[in-house]
């Protein structure tokens, strides 16, 4: 449910926005009186976290109570955007022709509960898919509504298909133009994302074209002139199109951010400017990021006009699918602790070893092979060629171990990865929550082991301190 409460002016120059983590309150049974304390406990712990100017404009607190019996709260200022803020994009029920008159039928559960086409819900169904994750649940019918969105979640929980449903279900397969454009940090993940847009469209005969650099232009370019309606593309081989005029958004009307903290953290900040501003002004801007630190939240306030927020589960950073543990080994001694593992541990998928350098990847990578074990590397050095044949191998178990730099760390799904290896130390808590994501999806069951040497003591305890009690120490008997 929404319900406006009017609040007094206490908006800074320039406006902001934020939000107040859920409370807990009584529970899904809990009358007005007590449900109304709930919220003004809330807006008093919101007014009590920031520090900000009053002036004399309009302000609103939306209350969203989910099923969980909690309550969530988000600021949102009315402001004077840098783009005119339009009304709300059709629906797809009133633009796709393969939506079949309505009925009175009980409503269903699941995907067909959310208002999807057709067709794409025949896809979710192809995949395998009967019950959307909670993300899903949640932005899906945001998106249909035609409003910004912000999605906050975890890795592994589902994103692609949270924002590609709605935008497979809404564009229109007669129109030859680019009609929505995602943006991605990095070639794989612009590779698996179109892929998956193309498994949720191809009922309705949407094509879609992947653009990275490192692979030839002119396959690209004649993609784009056979009337693409999806792109998807890394920001610097967008503004490459864009610059020869291959690639034009004069027909788009939904621009995604995904993975959007990491994108700005590997210094896109300027391109994805440049790009916005080649995009309409009324178009329907969604953002999806692991964490929204400060240069994200400037993001959303200069290009989302009064986006939902969407966090799912913010108190628990790793899923409980994944067992987490941890071996004290210096660091002289890690080549000899991987062999161990090696042994004992039972590879009943692939593991995948990250590193922290693309010379530590290639250094483990020749040990590990003159000891008989099959093993790739994978990092940023490689040609996209390369990197495409290790991940098609990697993809398909032709590979048991992959040892990787970061880039595989984000937003990739590969199945069936039993064990995650940090044989280096994270550079923080939030690569540490990304790496070990890659494994423990889908339900699947997996395993996390970090290394910890004498040099990694203080990021281990800020990362113990991020996810709780959940890593247990492991003995390789090496010091026995």
């Amino acid at each position: 449910a929404l319900i406006p409460r009017p609040l007094p002016p206490i908006l800074g120059e320039g406006g902001t926005r934020g939000r107040v983590p859920p409370l807990p309150v009584l529970g899904e049974g809990a009358g007005g009186e007590g449900r109304s304390r709930a919220v003004d406990a809330a807006a008093r712990l919101w007014y009590n976290s920031l520090r900000l100017k009053k002036h004399e404009r309009d302000n609103r607190i939306t209350i969203r109570t989910r099923p969980a019996g909690s309550v969530s709260v988000f600021f949102d200022a009315v402001r004077a955007p840098e783009r005119k803020e339009s009304p709300p994009l059709l629906s797809h029920k009133a633009i796709n022709s393969d939506r079949p008159s309505p009925e009175s039928k009980p409503r269903p559960s699941g995907f067909t509960a959310l208002d999807l086409s057709p067709l794409v819900l025949q896809a979710i169904a192809d995949l395998g898919f009967t019950e959307p994750t909670d993300v899903q649940r949640q932005v899906i019918p945001l998106m249909l509504e035609g409003l910004d969105v912000v999605g906050q979640s975890q890795t592994g929980t589902g994103k692609t298909a949270a924002f590609g449903s709605p935008i497979c279900s809404c564009i229109d397969p007669d129109e030859p133009s680019v009609q929505a454009l995602i943006l991605v940090p990095t070639r794989e993940l612009c590779i698996q994302v179109a892929t998956d847009l193309q498994k949720l469209g191809r009922h309705r005969g949407l094509k879609v074209a992947p653009i990275y650099g490192g692979q030839a232009i002119r396959g690209q370019i004649e993609q784009l002139e056979a009337g693409y309606q999806i792109v998807v593309g890394t920001p610097g081989r967008v503004i490459d199109h864009l610059q020869r005029r291959t690639l034009t958004l004069d027909h788009v009307t939904f621009v995604v951010l995904d993975e959007c903290d990491e994108m700005l953290d590997i210094g896109f900040a300027d391109d994805i400017d440049h790009i916005l501003k080649w995009a309409p002004r009324q178009r329907q801007t969604s953002l999806f990021s692991a964490t929204l630190p400060p240069f994200v939240l400037e993001l959303i306030d200069r290009y989302l006009v009064r986006p939902q927020f969407v966090n799912i589960r913010p108190g628990q950073a790793t899923v409980p699918e994944i067992d987490q543990v941890f071996c004290e080994v210096l660091e002289e001694d890690k080549l000899r602790a991987m062999r161990r593992l090696l042994k004992q541990q039972s590879l009943d998928g692939r593991m995948l070893i990250f590193r922290r350098t693309q010379r530590g990847v290639e250094w483990l990578v020749r040990r590990l092979r003159n000891e008989g074990h099959a093993v790739e590397g994978l990092h940023g050095g490689m040609s996209q060629d390369q990197r495409e044949r290790v991940m098609g191998a990697f993809r398909a178990g032709r590979l048991p171990v992959l040892v990787a730099t970061n880039v595989a760390a984000r937003g990739l799904d590969i199945r069936l990865v039993s064990h995650v290896l940090n044989y280096d130390m994270p550079q923080d808590p939030e690569e540490y929550i990304h790496r070990i994501g890659r494994t423990g999806r889908a339900g699947d069951r997996g395993t996390a082991i970090t290394f910890v040497g004498e040099w990694d003591i203080e990021m281990f305890d800020l990362i113990r301190k991020r996810v709780g009690h959940q890593m247990q120490p492991l003995d390789l008997g090496l010091y026995n």
